[in-house]
């Protein structure tokens, strides 16, 4: 082959790469490694409590309370005293009846009040501050039933409830109103996706979303790329950050089944906000099947509101989920290697 015919090739095959690679969407703030200041490494130590634990998959810090939801249990949540280690109580039965639920999750509400939803009978309830979490006579107040699959939902005070949506192919989320009712679908997926199918688009797109304290920004986190938006309490984009690997999602739908490719890279994971920072889990690898630890994530960035990294941590032993009290500066998180335990990590 002659030299003309390689280079003749060579455009081509390049042609078609650029074709197929997404592009930034116009008003993406980019950054780097560099920008980001240098790691501060937490060192964490296991908590032990009067009980064994089972497996827990999230946790949340409730007052003095820790909160771990575990998977195939009678009751989901089980509820520890962090100052006496001692367990409390145990929350919300596995089943198909009306006070029972099938796969539960709390959602923060205004004021006190706390949501568990379940997403599969396509419910909320509300209950009217924590005292649930120590005492199995607090009833729910309210109940709120929704027409369509809750996926990751927030609570904004006073606007409603945001979701991920399955339900169009233009939008990324859906806001209902308190009462279950959908109100409209927002969020425009970015042009280079346009012709993706729904489905490719949800698990491109797939993420975490948390809600400042006052109510006033919220904010969304990518699981299969290294992307961050900021809204405000209007619904309207703020900001949208990529980096700092440049990671773009990769997934095809065949089958009526949708696939990444073994080179597919991870991304953030679970934001927890404060009045002034935004909390994330960084992955940034190859996702690896065959890894005890692919689950794992040791790297922990921070954020203001403005979306520009401010800090960055590096646990001593990597987590899945976490949660953080605020008020003692310690952070907690959940690891399952070399077995299940909750870590603290004292925050510097």
């Amino acid at each position: 082959m002659s030299m003309r015919s390689h280079v003749g090739l060579f455009l081509c095959v390049l042609s078609v790469f650029m074709s197929c690679t997404p592009r930034l969407e116009e008003g993406t703030r980019t950054f780097g490694w560099s920008d980001i200041p240098a790691p501060v490494t937490l060192k964490g130590d296991s908590l032990a409590f009067d009980e064994i634990m089972m497996k827990p998959v999230r946790l949340a810090v409730v007052d003095s309370f820790l909160l771990l939801k575990n998977q195939h249990v009678e009751r989901f949540f089980h509820v520890y005293n962090l100052k006496s280690r001692q367990k409390v109580g145990e929350r919300i039965s596995f089943g198909i009846g009306p006070e029972e639920m099938l796969d539960p999750m709390w959602v923060s509400m205004a004021g006190d009040s706390l949501g568990i939803v379940d997403k599969n009978k396509r419910i909320m309830d509300i209950y009217p501050d924590s005292r649930w979490l120590v005492s199995d006579t607090v009833s729910p107040v309210r109940r709120i039933s929704f027409n369509e699959l809750l996926v990751n939902p927030v609570c904004l005070p006073e606007v409603g409830i945001i979701s991920s949506t399955t339900q169009s192919e233009e939008h990324k989320f859906v806001l209902f109103d308190f009462e279950g009712n959908c109100l409209s679908y927002f969020g425009d997926y970015p042009s280079a996706y346009k012709n993706s199918t729904v489905y490719e688009k949800l698990i491109a797109f797939m993420g975490d979303m948390a809600v400042k304290p006052d109510g006033s920004r919220w904010v969304m986190s990518h699981k299969a790329m290294d992307m961050i938006e900021i809204y405000d309490s209007r619904l309207n984009l703020l900001h949208r950050i990529q980096g700092p690997d440049g990671i773009f999602p990769e997934v095809e739908e065949t089958q009526n089944r949708v696939r990444r490719p073994k080179t597919s890279r991870e991304g953030y994971f679970f934001p927890v906000v404060t009045d002034e920072y935004i909390y994330v889990l960084y992955d940034g690898r190859i996702y690896d099947t065959e890894s005890p630890t692919r689950y794992l994530r040791d790297k922990l960035l921070v954020f203001n509101w403005n979306g520009e990294p401010v800090k960055y941590y590096r646990l001593s032993e990597g987590i899945f989920h976490f949660d953080i009290d605020e008020e003692n500066g310690v952070l907690y998180g959940i690891t399952d290697y070399p077995e299940f335990h909750v870590v603290s990590f004292p925050l510097l």
